[in-house]
């Protein structure tokens, strides 16, 4: 096999690549079709609802924003797929919701001034707004008024033209017998209540309740009170409910409310028949609590977590009287006294739950004679202000009027909410105080209208009526309020309701040295969870659960052993536990590089390894256990072997070659020294002596090789004149061969030996390639030639 190499210099010219960016221009409109607002019309009042619906056909959103206009509030939501949260501090509604799910929900609002508004809804899709087309709604004025303080606009006719306290008078009297029934309803009710909380049988995340037990001898229960725990929701699907109920539903307190009363078998149909879950991101756990009473009782909490239960007692004697009576209820240890109202939260959920009579409240402008308010105190006298509907009353000397309404019992008497006796849209609202009276009202009709009452003409807003007034149009009993304040604390000795743990969420979570979580590479959550019902064992020490190792996105971490979790194993309560397991980040680490053999030669992995380190970044010394795949030296190919330590490796590749004799290296240029012309024969040796070529013989069985060389260009000057026969080989104790065109000449003969793989080619001073000019051959100028070289794998 013949290996030739030239003397030629190739020059290669690179090529220059330019890029050009051209800008992606974007649009301004950023509308979508597939998220909407619809309403059911185009045109509402200030006193109605307007349902909004929601819809976004595109599921890959998750969260939804509604900014609302300053007049606009928000009253409630649908349960479905969303979570919604109104955000007052930037006056907007955030819908979240769960991926994949239907993104279909109604949230109702009320618009509290008459024009004309613009709704619109967007969300972020990529780095990108999305926007929903505007929804434009018309508001015009209700003759009721539903503003909690009306503007004055609204105020341009006076609806209440004839006084209260003029109005007619019904039939009908005082209740005593059904106010007695109430309370001894409210003070020991004669019901047994109880249940037990399961899982689903076809859905896990879905809690039930089983077991129910409700005592049969009471057959008008009147209402239901279900208080959630703030990470549990109430599926409004499973609510089905029983005839002439009514739901009512204010942040986690729920009502059902039956003024004609529910047997008891229809009430324990009913829960078994509800489904309940926990929300998205929610925490677990927390108690159910039910109550079933004979009673219409509601039950509210507010925004400190405090419970507020309200009664009617249909009852209709003169405010004073109302007062006392109201203080000798008791319910869960709780003193009872005339409702007070301050939000609107609390306004609209007695009056959806219960208020379905027009009665008294605890507000209003009487003050005892030296002038002192009533501060709640346990009676007052029985006096009053008004003799009749028609004038004031000069014979009692308990009472007086001032101008300002401040609320008179529970925990907010002596607080101020309007400060004239008659509709002032502008002096009468007390700011940071809550007021809704009807739009012209008070009015203080004849002068003796100074107690407060709501729900006349099934409206829920404020009236002002004389104190003296029994059974009238406007007023049918009183509101009871009972809620833990002062010293009071609330006492669970009724025997109407049942508290059951939820089962809470174990979380497994797993964080770095700086105590953050860990994003795993292959996607697994983190914090890991654990769900068991309640009082059952629960062990997150388990290979499942206690990772030794950990791929994360920010590298290999390390379990610390030196920190391990003390409750790794425990019992399941209805409070969510944290199991931590801390990491530290793996310093591992291991270099080794690629290499090339020839068949029949030896491999040893110890060649190819550089470095490494353990966890701690301390220096390791080769391992053969380091060492992954194998090389079969007899086979060329090319082979992958790994190098690990703990969690680094590096994967390298041995090629195995089959073994060629060959050319290494030969220098470009062969130059001989210069010479003057002579009329005699002149000898020009190699200008360096050490010139050689470089041979490489990785052939697995060595045989005897040579070199020859052949002229292909003869020597020639820039005038192109010629050198004939110059060019010769000399070999100690041999004549001169001529190198020239005809034929290769043998100029060296090689032997190699089985452990060398590289060789050179030269020669001495006086011998190898020789110049010999002629006289007369040569003229003034540099001669070039080109010889080709030739590696010949045989012996001569």
């Amino acid at each position: 096999m013949n290996f030739k190499k030239w003397l030629i210099l190739f020059i290669s010219l690179l090529g220059i690549c330019f890029l050009f960016t051209i800008p992606t221009l974007f649009a301004d409109d950023n509308t979508v079709k597939d998220l909407t607002l619809t309403t059911s019309k185009a045109s509402y009042s200030t006193s109605e609802i307007v349902n909004l619906r929601i819809q976004d056909l595109n599921h890959q959103d998750t969260k939804i924003i509604i900014p609302l206009p300053k007049a606009v509030t928000f009253e409630g939501g649908e349960d479905g797929d969303a979570s919604i949260t109104n955000d007052k501090t930037n006056q907007q509604i955030v819908l979240d919701f769960k991926k994949g799910s239907t993104h279909d929900n109604v949230v109702r609002l009320r618009f509290r001034v008459a024009g004309t508004y613009t709704l619109k809804a967007y969300t972020i899709r990529g780095d990108q707004t999305a926007n929903s087309k505007p929804l434009i709604i018309h508001v015009t004025n209700s003759s009721s008024g539903t503003s909690d303080h009306p503007s004055e606009s609204d105020q341009t006719t006076n609806q209440q033209a004839t006084p209260d306290s003029l109005m007619p008078r019904s039939a009908s009297g005082p209740n005593e017998e059904e106010a007695n029934k109430i309370k001894q309803a409210l003070a020991n009710p004669e019901t047994s209540f109880d249940f037990k909380i399961v899982r689903s049988s076809t859905n896990h995340s879905i809690f039930k309740l089983n077991q129910i037990v409700l005592s049969q001898n009471y057959k008008g229960y009147k209402s239901i009170n279900i208080t959630l725990p703030s990470g549990l929701s109430l599926l409004r699907s499973s609510v089905k409910l029983p005839s002439g109920a009514i739901y009512t539903q204010a942040g986690n307190s729920i009502s059902i409310t039956n003024t004609t009363g529910m047997q008891a078998d229809v009430i324990t149909t009913f829960l078994a028949g509800l489904e309940f879950q926990y929300k998205a991101n929610g925490v677990t756990g927390g108690n159910l609590k039910i109550a079933v009473e004979q009673e219409s009782i509601s039950n509210w909490i507010d925004d400190q977590g405090i419970p507020h239960y309200y009664v009617f007692v249909p009852n209709a004697i003169p405010w004073q009287d109302a007062y006392n009576e109201a203080k000798k209820l008791h319910y869960r240890g709780l003193t009872g006294y005339l409702a007070t109202i301050n939000s609107l939260s609390e306004h609209d959920f007695i009056f959806n739950s219960i208020a379905k009579e027009p009665g008294l409240l605890g507000g209003t402008r009487l003050v005892h004679m030296n002038g002192r308010k009533i501060l709640d105190e346990a009676s007052i006298p029985s006096t009053h202000f008004s003799k009749d509907v028609t004038m004031l009353n000069p014979a009692q000397k308990d009472w007086k009027d001032i101008n300002q309404w401040y609320w008179a019992t529970g925990p907010e008497a002596g607080t101020i909410f309007y400060n004239t006796k008659t509709y002032d849209p502008v002096k009468g609202p007390v700011k940071g105080s809550y007021s809704n009276f009807t739009t012209g009202e008070p009015n203080n009709g004849h002068g003796v209208e100074n107690i407060l009452q709501f729900a006349q003409n099934g409206t829920k807003f404020w009236n002002d009526l004389p104190d003296s007034l029994g059974y009238w149009a406007s007023n049918h009993g009183y509101y009871v309020e009972f809620s833990q304040y002062g010293n009071q604390k609330e006492v669970d000795n009724s025997k109407s309701d049942h508290v059951e743990p939820l089962p809470a969420n174990v979380k497994v979570q797993y964080v770095d040295d700086k105590g953050k979580l860990l994003n795993f590479t292959n996607g697994s959550a983190n914090p890991k969870l654990i769900t068991r019902d309640v009082n059952v064992v629960y062990d997150a020490t388990t290979p499942a659960f206690k990772l030794m190792n950990i791929q994360a996105k920010t590298g290999p971490f390390y379990l610390n052993t030196a920190s391990l979790p003390k409750n790794g194993k425990g019992t399941i309560t209805n409070q969510e536990q944290t199991v931590t397991y801390k990491y530290l980040p793996d310093l591992s680490n291991i270099v080794a590089k690629d290499s090339t053999i020839y068949v029949g030669e030896t491999w040893n992995p110890k060649d190819n390894f550089i470095s490494a380190k353990d966890r701690t970044g301390k220096n390791m010394s080769y391992n053969q256990s380091m060492v992954k795949g194998t090389v079969n030296t007899a086979k060329a190919g090319t082979y992958k072997v790994t190098y690990q330590n703990g969690p680094a490796s590096k994967s390298i590749t041995v090629t195995v070659l089959t073994g060629t004799l060959k050319f290494v290296n030969v220098p470009e240029i062969m130059g001989f020294t210069n010479q003057k012309i002579s009329n005699k024969m002149t000898e020009s040796n190699r200008t360096e002596v050490g010139w050689k070529l470089q041979v490489e013989d990785t052939r697995p069985n060595k045989t005897k090789w040579r070199v020859t060389a052949q002229l292909v260009s003869p020597f020639t000057n820039t005038s192109g004149d010629k050198l004939p026969n110059s060019l010769v080989f000399r070999r100690p104790g041999q004549a001169d061969q001529l190198i020239g065109a005809t034929k290769q000449v043998d100029v060296y003969d090689g032997t190699s030996s089985q452990n060398q793989r590289n060789y050179e080619v030269g020669w001495g001073k006086q011998s190898g390639p020789l110049l010999q000019i002629s006289p007369g051959a040569a003229k003034t100028d540099s001669y070039t030639g080109k010889i080709q070289w030739v590696l010949v794998n045989a012996p001569l």
